[in-house]
């Protein structure tokens, strides 16, 4: 069995995984990154008074404009035009809130919820602040308060008010709320199982822009989950989440395109492929180069990969794929820490050093790097001697 199959299947049922779980990545155009620690969509939102000039706006919010003191408290945690201030931020939002704006409670909530922001996290009061929101019929603060009550952060799991908000979002429009309950309609998770009602609500949030709700629906077509498989349809919602600028989808799409697996050894890997996957090294490069120019390590790692194998789509060059390694491994991204110390080891691309091809692959090993442990336990190793052909710094 090929373990370019495996992998695959093994990358695709990760990401899946993943995003059912709820631990984003980078998003589409249409809704803002969620911030770290916080629920997907449930961050502060912006506002059309942000963009004004953060002087007038001021000269309101000292007036008493609840307005104005979200829009600036925005600015404030987002560092635009003024310098980036938390508690300058959460001060504004309260008082705004303290006027029953629900733009500031929701944010307010958020940053309660997230508890990275300057305020300790408080789930009581995040939920406080949510519940006013979403009483004045706010989308971002009924997906916040329904994706607490179905997984239970600080009050006690109740699916059907999860549902029932989630709902109210999603009827709004509210993308994450519609991806949420497609997640539950799809797993049966305190609903009947629903296949078909769930595709329809990612299919909403797909069409909205949302890139999570576009990997979701392809990797679910591609390796025909619960559906009739249809990897052209599939690798056509990733290619929309690429376009709009996911990493996950440019690189998953890559190695689709870069790997694709032969239809035997991916029925005995148990992935279910029938339909093939077209192999074209040139557009693996692309979207890999994508990944890699927005900073991405894994893009970083296996474009350079391909700099070094000879495989097509981008001209032989050690030079440049020991740069790209080097970008990656800046991150502690371990593959690439491996690769640039053999790299190191054999003077491929950079001058032979011994000392950093050691340093390397120690770094490597430390984050559990198999490989890298192997070469370390290998005499020789790091010097660029006898190392086995399966330890070369490309990626299997």
């Amino acid at each position: 069995m090929s373990n370019r199959t495996v992998f695959l299947g093994v990358a695709l049922a990760m990401v899946l995984c993943v995003l059912w779980t709820g631990a984003a990545g980078a998003q589409g155009a249409t809704e803002a990154s969620p911030q770290q620690g916080v629920l997907p969509g449930a961050q502060a939102q912006g506002a059309p008074e942000a963009d004004k000039d953060p002087a007038a706006l001021q000269q309101a919010a000292d007036a008493g404009d609840a307005k104005a003191q979200t829009a600036l408290g925005v600015l404030y945690l987002q560092g635009k035009g003024v310098p980036k201030d938390y508690a300058k931020a959460a001060t504004l939002f309260q008082k705004a809130a303290d006027q029953g704006d629900a733009k500031a409670q929701n944010n307010l909530g958020a940053m309660y919820l997230g508890g990275h922001q300057g305020l300790p996290q408080d789930y009581a009061k995040a939920q406080e602040l949510f519940q006013k929101a979403a009483d004045q019929g706010f989308a971002a603060a009924q997906y916040a308060l329904g994706t607490m009550y179905e997984r239970g952060l600080g009050v006690t799991t109740d699916t059907g008010k999860a549902v029932a908000l989630l709902k109210k979002a999603a009827d709004q429009g509210f993308a994450w709320a519609q991806i949420t309950l497609g997640t539950l309609y799809f797993e049966g998770k305190g609903v009947f199982t629903n296949v078909p009602k769930a595709l329809t609500f990612y299919r909403k949030a797909a069409d909205a822009g949302n890139t999570q709700a576009q990997i979701l629906l392809g990797g679910i077509y591609i390796l025909g989950k619960s559906v009739p498989q249809d990897v052209p349809g599939g690798m056509e919602f990733l290619q929309k989440a690429a376009d709009l600028g996911d990493v996950r989808a440019q690189i998953l799409l890559g190695r689709l395109y870069l790997y694709p697996p032969p239809a035997q050894q991916a029925a005995e890997a148990g992935l279910g492929y029938r339909q093939r996957v077209p192999h074209n090294d040139a557009l693996a490069a692309a979207l890999f180069k994508k990944a890699a120019d927005a900073g991405n390590a894994v893009g970083q790692s296996l474009l350079a990969d391909m700099y070094y194998k000879r495989t097509g789509g981008v001209p032989h060059d050690f030079a440049k794929a020991a740069e790209l390694y080097q970008k990656a491994a800046d991150q502690g991204y371990a593959p690439a820490q491996r690769a640039l110390g053999l790299m190191y080891a054999h003077g491929l691309g950079v001058e032979k050093d011994a000392d950093k091809a050691h340093a390397l692959l120690q770094q490597a090993a430390a984050q559990g790097n198999v490989q890298a442990r192997a070469l370390l336990n290998s005499p020789g190793a790091a010097q660029g001697k006898d190392v086995p052909e399966e330890f070369s710094p490309t990626l299997k």
